[in-house]
């Protein structure tokens, strides 16, 4: 393959990418359960105190385009085209157009990001940030006569992943001891630079490290609060849900082998780069840090996925195995992935509609009076009627509001004759929707 060649394979890719994201733009149902958490906090209804900042200076951006569903999505789409790029850039600048060519066609036929990419959350957004400061550290690091000015570069893109998905603090971390560590001489050819990178960084940390103590009374409350967030039965569940899960379900068709060569690519077929094992080493480090923590996500390792099928993507083109049949597997990805576009999104209005049902009961109910709902999936309901949002329990005492509703849908069900026997039912015309108003 000739440059030229390379470059229309990124391309397509790109291209690819970009069909499978407006289809899902287009048929994604009303805001999911965490999407709906930021919408509210950006809309000023609501808010939590484990939301990251910049996900909800995103989600602010697409109150501010219009609040619809689409428009929501549309500023985490512009991220994830720039995680592409990203992917691009460090693979082109480490190994070659050739492997950033295949690198970027896995990664856009990688499903967990073509379905769930779109979506208002602070995964890829994240992402995006990280792999460009991985990127910036990497190509300045593996410089002979030390890195350039460039590398203080590095320091507002890990401060803009961090702020917007602090869950990726770990991953800041061993990508600062492993760079260190690889590459200690260089960074002490240049000390001047090292210093200013790292104080850019500390500076643009403060603000939230200050914030923590005002509202915590530690440095470490807001990140401790945070990760105690996302549930788990026990220690390590994640990681185990990681390694045994179906990898082609879990990763997707293309990532998973891409993955698998990137973990052999440090072993074979010949001894790994520096650069290799940086790259390496974070992503399996935040599969497993992640792993202990929380239960397992792809959005949330889509930064080991993207790292992995870089180093894989090497190994495929080093070994001699980017020929035309894999292209074809590629490409089949890439169509496979656009077309589960719609079904996927189709399961997640299903399991919407119960919600939708009863949103809109209440909300013609209301009639634009003040509202407050009461149920065990609220954030949902909140958005879409505009009301306060209260956890529905027994002798609950209300917030201000002329009307008072109660929600059981199957994702959270409650027991009105324990809770409220005299309310009113309403009718939503879906049996799986229930709503009350008190009287």
């Amino acid at each position: 393959m000739s440059v030229t060649t390379d470059r229309k394979l990124a391309l397509a890719a790109f291209g690819a990418w970009l069909v499978s994201a407006g289809l899902s733009l287009a048929t994604k149902p009303a805001l999911l359960h965490d999407e709906s958490q930021y919408a509210l906090a950006a809309r000023g209804d609501a808010s939590w105190t484990y939301l990251s900042p910049g996900a909800v200076a995103i989600a602010r951006a697409g109150v501010w385009l219009g609040g619809a569903p689409w428009q929501l999505r549309l500023v985490p789409l512009v991220f994830v085209a720039g995680l592409l790029v990203a992917t691009w850039w460090l693979a082109r600048s480490l190994y070659g157009e050739r492997v950033a060519a295949w690198a970027v066609a896995i990664v856009a036929g990688a499903h967990p990001l073509v379905l769930r990419g779109v979506e208002m959350m602070s995964d890829a957004p994240s992402a995006a940030c990280l792999v460009a400061g991985i990127a910036i550290l990497a190509i300045e690091l593996d410089r002979a006569d030390g890195p350039r000015w460039r590398l203080v570069a590095a320091a507002p893109a890990f401060a803009a992943a961090f702020y917007i998905r602090q869950g990726h603090v770990p991953v800041i971390a061993i990508t600062g001891v492993t760079a260190a560590i690889l590459w200690w001489r260089r960074l002490a050819m240049r000390p001047a630079r090292t210093i200013a990178a790292v104080a850019v960084l500390a500076a643009l940390l403060a603000p939230h490290f200050i914030a923590s103590v005002q509202a915590t009374g530690s440095m470490l409350g807001s990140l401790e609060s945070a990760a105690g967030v996302p549930y788990r039965s026990y220690v390590g569940e994640g990681l185990v849900q990681y390694l045994t899960s179906n990898p082609f379900l879990f990763y997707g068709a293309l990532a998973a082998p891409a993955m698998v060569l990137g973990i052999a690519h440090l072993a074979w077929p010949r001894p790994p780069q520096r650069a290799t094992i940086f790259l390496a080493t974070i992503a399996v480090g935040q599969i497993v840090t992640l792993g202990l923590e929380t239960r397992a996500q792809p959005r949330y390792v889509f930064v080991a996925i993207v790292l992995l099928i870089v180093v894989g993507a090497d190994l495929v083109v080093t070994a001699g195995w980017a020929r035309r049949w894999v292209l074809a597997l590629v490409v089949a990805g890439w169509i496979g992935a656009i077309a589960a576009v719609v079904p996927f999104d189709r399961f997640l209005a299903r399991a919407q509609r119960p919600l939708d049902a009863a949103a809109a009961t209440i909300a013609s109910d209301a009639g634009g009076r003040s509202c407050v709902v009461a149920g065990r999936q609220l954030p949902n309901l909140m958005w879409a009627t505009r009301c306060q949002g209260t956890i529905a329990v027994a002798n609950m005492a209300w917030p201000p509001g002329e009307r008072h509703y109660f929600v059981s849908v199957p994702s959270g069900r409650i027991d009105i004759t324990t809770i409220a026997p005299d309310a009113v039912e309403l009718s939503t015309g879906n049996a799986d929707a229930r709503v009350w108003r008190e009287r």
